[in-house]
């Protein structure tokens, strides 16, 4: 089961890369959530531009955590020297009990930018509707972010 989530995972990234063909990806940032019991890491393209994407994948903090990964859109709603709104749609899979399960997120959030010497390290503060196995819950994540500009 995790090789199929993989081998979705990679089509995924995929599809993304050729529909935002023409928007150039870099600079891409790094970033590390917490979710309560669920920890993320992230990559993503440019954060200052209007639209961007992120995929998260789990790393949680037990041994028998499911494997999930999440494909996330966002648009910037309000773009400031110091923070950034923005609104979103997410599409994840997790395996649980060997099957793949699929979930869909709205996440809203604030990219907060505290340091004027150095704007690539942001922290994200977001809250994220979503369904997981036929329910519908409500998901809050603290995290930080860093955008590495390869000029």
């Amino acid at each position: 089961m995790k090789i199929r989530i993989f081998f979705l995972l990679l089509a995924f990234i995929a599809l993304s890369n050729s529909a935002f063909a023409q928007e150039k990806w870099y600079p891409i940032y790094f970033g590390i959530y917490n979710s309560g019991d669920v920890n993320f890491i992230a990559i993503g393209s440019n954060f200052e531009k209007k639209h961007f994407g992120e995929l998260r994948l789990t790393s949680g903090n037990r041994s028998n955590f499911d494997l999930t990964a999440e494909g996330i859109f966002y648009r910037n709603l309000i773009q400031k020297e110091n923070l950034n709104f923005h609104l979103g749609a997410m599409v994840g899979v997790s395996e649980h009990d060997n099957r793949a399960v699929a979930h869909f997120g709205l996440p809203v959030g604030l990219t907060l930018k505290p340091f004027p010497s150095d704007r690539n390290f942001t922290f994200l503060i977001e809250a994220m509707p979503n369904t997981y196995d036929y329910r519908v819950n409500f998901r809050g994540s603290l995290g930080i972010r860093y955008r590495l500009d390869f000029k």
